[in-house]
């Protein structure tokens, strides 16, 4: 069964940033900026679709697709599905982005059958 990597970031005012507002780099998470272009490295070469919900697929599109690094170029070619429980999404503005609605959990349990990882 394909693996479901997990990342969730949990703030306490709703506002994920590093120590002087930095959204820029996972530099307030990992230090050191080899061990976090490594760390980015091992995390791209592994995973092949990105599952996200309708609210983050909105945020994410409206930055990945205005931002020039090597993450953003691997977030902007890699195939992205967007659970939702409504269909009135237009994911063509995000190219290689497809909509699965209905049951989030039943979506992810179909997607996991296939090969791959899933982030």
């Amino acid at each position: 069964m394909r693996p479901l990597i997990v990342s969730c970031n949990i703030s306490l005012d709703g506002f994920m940033a590093g120590p002087e507002g930095d959204l820029a780099s996972l530099r307030f998470i990992v230090p050191d900026e080899d061990q976090e272009d490594d760390l980015a490295d091992r995390f791209r070469s592994t995973v092949d679709t990105i599952v996200i919900g309708r609210q983050t697929f909105l945020d994410m599109e409206a930055h990945w697709t205005k931002v020039e690094s090597p993450m953003a170029d691997w977030i902007n070619a890699t195939p992205k599905v967007v659970l939702t429980s409504t269909a009135d999404l237009d994911v063509s503005i995000w190219p290689g982005t497809t909509l699965a609605t209905g049951d989030g959990a039943e979506q992810v349990r179909k997607l996991k059958e296939s090969g791959g990882v899933l982030w």
